[in-house]
């Protein structure tokens, strides 16, 4: 067993390699429920502190305990999970990672943002270094299918429904679009369309956004300036209604 002057690796260690993959892992439950086990692209297994962001050894728990005990800036000083934190007021709450979760995912349906808004690691630590040190971002390795699958018996209508939805292939709309109402699925121009014409027109941005490596920055809904020439051939030929002063105001 090691003692207690075991040398602990401080957090940055690996910054000059970058993160491949989340890896899975059947070792401590409740210990790794703090790291992710990464591969680097040196080929190396290294474990990610969720609280700090930092690397250490996987091999050696005993580290990862003096980690989390000792050395992890963020959690240092701070109570465990489930005692009462004193706040600025001089009150005390208590922090719910549960309570997070569920009011970070209503603000995220009610404004129609993108399912991933909270995965920016930079938010992350903005909120553990300016609110609460205890935050972490506990969704970034979770399996959805795996989920939905050890919950086949418990909901199997459900179940069967989840694994038809999630299997489908990305398609050009983005997935939080399909279940928005604010209309940004097709535009007012794009349903005026011809069916050949519209796949063009959606087929193309997706390629210009590929040429400039900026899809993730794009949403494939909003329209390119080709759109309005081909609607306006459309209109002209008669293959296409045009739009109104009202729709285009809208």
């Amino acid at each position: 067993m090691a003692s207690d002057s075991t040398s602990v690796p401080q957090p940055g260690a690996s910054s000059q390699h970058t993160v491949v993959k989340i890896l899975s892992t059947t070792r401590e439950k409740e210990l790794w429920s703090k790291f992710d086990l990464c591969e680097m692209s040196n080929g190396e297994q290294k474990a990610r502190c969720k609280a700090c962001s930092g690397f250490l050894k996987a091999n050696s728990n005993t580290t990862l305990r003096s980690h989390i005990a000792r050395y992890c800036k963020t959690l240092k000083g701070v109570p465990a999970q489930g005692q009462t934190t004193i706040g600025g007021d001089g009150g005390i709450w208590d922090f719910s990672t549960n309570m997070v979760r569920e009011r970070m995912g209503k603000f995220v349906i009610q404004e129609g943002l993108p399912f991933d808004f909270f995965d920016n690691p930079r938010l992350t630590r903005l909120i553990q270094e300016t609110l609460q040190p205890r935050y972490t971002h506990e969704f970034e390795s979770f399996d959805l299918l795996a989920w939905w699958k050890r919950k086949e018996t418990e909901f199997p209508i459900l179940s069967a429904m989840a694994r038809d939805l999630l299997i489908v292939q990305a398609s050009t709309v983005a997935s939080e679009s399909a279940f928005s109402f604010s209309g940004r699925v097709l535009s007012v121009r794009r349903t005026r369309l011809t069916p050949t014409a519209l796949e063009m027109c959606i087929c193309l941005k997706d390629h210009l956004d590929a040429a400039e490596r900026i899809q993730d920055k794009t949403n494939l809904e909003d329209e390119i300036s080709i759109e309005v020439v081909v609607h306006d051939e459309e209109v002209q030929s008669g293959t296409s209604p045009p739009i109104s002063d009202e729709e285009l105001a809208y």
